[in-house]
C-alpha cells in the first residue's frame, strides 16, 4: 500500500533541533519506512518510526505516517494523539484526509467535516475524500448533502458496498424508500434484483414482461446496489426489513425481520421487536404482532409496556364488538399485566369479569382502581357496583 504521506518525504519537516547528521539520518529512515509499508511490512515500518519518534519526537512526517498505519488498523485514539497539534499548513492534503477519517470515527463529525473539505481542496476528485464528507454529513444527519457527497464520489470512481450502504440509510432517512415507481420492459427479469439500471420490484400485473421498478434514487436500489458488491449482516438485513415496512410492504418486512432473528444483539432487540410486531400487524397477524410487543416490553419496560397494554386494549375492544367477550376478557388481563398500575385499564377489567359473573375478581379489580385513583371520574358508578356486588343485587333498586 503507498502511503499518502509519501510527498512528505522529501520535505523533511522536523522541528527538533537536531544537526545536520541526524537529521539525513531520520529522513532516511523515514523513506526507508514508506518502503516497507508499500510493501506490505506495516509493523517493521511502525517500529522504525517508533525508533525515530523516541529521538526526535516532533518529527511532523514520521508522525504522521505512524498515525496513517495505526488509522488502518483502526486504533483511532493512538493516531489521534499522533495527530494533535501538527500543521496543515505544512503537511497539506495528507494530514486532513487523515485527521478526517480519525474525527470521523471517534464521532467528532463537525471537526472531521472541517478537515475532509480542506483535504478536498487540495483534491476536489478524490472519491474517497468525497464518501468521508458523506459519512460526515450522515452524522451530522445532513441527509441532503450527504446523498450529494455519496453521489459525487461515485461519479469520481469510489464505487463499493459501504457507498452504497450509506446512500442506503440516507435515502431511507429522507423518507425516499422505494422512489417513484414506474413500469418498465424487461427481459428474463427477477424481482428484487437489479436489472437495466433499476430494481425490479414486481410484475406488473396483465402486462407479461413489464416490470413495476425502482429507480437508484430510492433506498431499496441502494440496498440491493450494496448487497450486489458483498455487504452482508444482520445490519443490512435490518435496514431492508425496516424499508420495506416504512413502505407498508409487511409481507416481506415480516420475513426478513424473521430471518433477522437469530443474529438480533441484545441492545437493539427491544426495539427490533417493536418493529418485527408492526410487520405482523400489517399482514393480520394480531397474535404475533402482540408476542412481538410483549418481547419489546420485557426487553424495555419504559419505551414499550404502555404501548404493549395499549395493544391489547384494542385487540380486546376489536374482540368486544365481535362478541368475543372471552377473548376481550383474556386480552384486558394482558394489559393490566402489562399496565397494573392503569385505573382505568383495572375498572375496565373489573367490568368485563362482572359480565362473565366473576364477581370477586370485579370487586377485586374495581376496589385496586379506587385505589390507584380515588378520584376516578366514575368514582360514583364504581361505588354503586360494589356495592350491589356485596349485596348481591344484579339491578338498579
Amino acid at each position: 500500500m503507498r502511503s499518502i504521506v509519501a510527498t512528505t518525504l522529501t520535505l523533511g519537516i522536523c522541528v527538533s533541533p537536531i544537526g545536520a547528521a541526524e537529521r539525513e539520518d531520520a529522513e532516511a529512515q523515514l523513506a526507508r519506512a514508506g518502503v516497507l509499508r508499500e510493501e506490505g511490512k506495516a509493523t517493521a515500518a511502525e517500529k522504525l518510526l517508533e525508533g525515530l519518534l523516541g529521538r526526535a519526537p516532533d518529527h511532523a512526517a514520521a508522525r504522521l505516517m505512524l498515525a496513517e498505519i495505526l488509522a488502518d488498523r483502526r486504533d483511532w485514539k493512538q493516531a489521534d494523539g499522533l495527530l494533535a497539534g501538527l500543521s496543515g499548513r505544512t503537511l497539506g492534503y495528507p494530514l486532513h484526509h487523515v485527521r478526517g477519517k480519525v474525527s470521523l470515527e471517534l464521532g467528532r463529525t463537525e471537526e472531521a467535516r472541517r478537515d475532509i473539505e480542506k483535504a478536498l481542496r487540495y483534491r476536489p476528485r478524490s472519491g474517497i475524500d468525497l464518501f468521508l464528507l458523506g459519512n460526515a454529513h450522515a452524522g451530522a444527519r445532513r441527509w441532503a448533502l450527504a446523498i450529494d457527497a455519496y453521489t459525487r464520489a461515485k461519479a469520481c470512481g469510489h464505487d463499493d458496498a459501504a457507498l452504497h450502504l450509506g446512500l442506503a440509510r440516507a435515502y431511507f432517512a429522507r423518507r425516499t424508500y422505494l422512489g417513484k415507481v414506474t413500469t418498465k420492459k424487461l427481459r428474463n427479469a427477477d424481482p428484487h434484483a437489479i436489472v437495466s439500471g433499476h430494481y425490479v420490484l414486481a410484475p406488473e400485473p396483465g402486462r407479461p414482461g413489464v416490470y413495476q421498478v425502482c429507480p437508484p434514487a430510492s433506498a431499496v436500489y441502494q440496498v440491493a446496489a450494496a448487497r450486489r458488491l458483498g455487504c452482508r449482516g444482520v445490519a443490512i438485513d435490518l435496514l431492508e426489513a425496516d424499508i420495506w415496512l416504512a413502505a407498508e410492504r409487511f409481507d416481506r418486512a415480516r420475513s426478513l425481520y424473521a430471518a433477522a432473528e437469530p443474529a438480533i444483539d441484545k441492545g437493539q432487540a427491544a426495539s427490533f421487536y417493536e418493529r418485527f410486531g408492526r410487520a405482523c400487524l400489517g399482514v393480520g397477524d394480531t397474535d404475533r404482532h402482540l408476542r412481538m410487543l410483549r418481547k419489546a416490553a420485557e426487553l424495555d419496560p419504559k419505551a414499550y409496556r404502555q404501548r404493549h397494554a395499549d395493544a391489547h386494549t384494542t385487540a380486546a375492544d376489536r374482540a368486544a364488538a365481535a362478541g368475543d367477550l372471552q377473548r376481550a376478557l383474556y386480552h384486558l388481563k394482558q394489559a393490566v399485566a402489562a399496565a397494573p398500575k392503569s385505573a382505568e385499564l383495572r375498572r375496565r377489567l373489573g367490568d368485563a369479569f362482572a359480565e362473565q359473573d366473576e364477581v370477586a375478581s370485579a370487586e377485586k379489580h374495581w376496589r385496586e382502581a379506587l385505589r390507584l385513583r380515588p378520584d376516578h371520574p366514575d368514582r360514583r358508578e364504581i361505588l354503586r357496583r360494589l356495592e350491589r356486588a356485596a349485596t348481591g343485587t344484579d339491578e338498579e333498586p
